[in-house]
């Protein structure tokens, strides 16, 4: 993907890679990415997420 990639196109490739994400962690107990974070499921199926440490920017107040 490029600088003249549209919308749409965008969309897809976070489509797919989250769709990666969460078929790695129902097969895996945890899946860390780094400086992301991890991806777990819990006992309901449900996948979760827990961002790492500096994954947001601190606020200023």
């Amino acid at each position: 993907m490029g600088p003249g990639a549209t919308r749409n196109t965008a969309s897809a490739a976070v489509e797919a890679v989250l769709s990666s994400i969460e078929q790695a962690a129902h097969s895996a107990p945890k899946l860390h990415v780094a400086h992301f974070g991890t991806f777990e499921v819990n006992d309901k199926e449900r996948l979760t997420f827990r961002p790492a440490k500096n994954f947001l920017p601190e606020r200023k107040n």
